[in-house]
């Protein structure tokens, strides 16, 4: 079955920015883990868009921890 990258990777990148892990992310877009994995491989923009997203959202995490005394 062929994936349509061009609309998947974005609903991924989207996917990891909300705080889901690679596999939920993947299950949400209806690819494999694997394929999402190949994909970042061979995509290097992709990979570091997936990084930044995954960092974004903790960084968001961390802020919005109660603040300690």
């Amino acid at each position: 079955m062929a994936h349509n990258r061009v609309e998947l990777k974005p609903k991924l990148v989207a996917a990891r920015r909300a705080g889901q892990t690679l596999a939920e992310a993947a299950a949400g877009a209806g690819v494999h883990v694997a394929t999402v994995c190949r994909w970042q491989a061979a995509d290097p923009r992709f990979a570091a868009a997936m990084r930044a997203a995954d960092h974004a959202r903790r960084v968001e995490r961390y802020a919005a921890r109660p603040a300690r005394r």
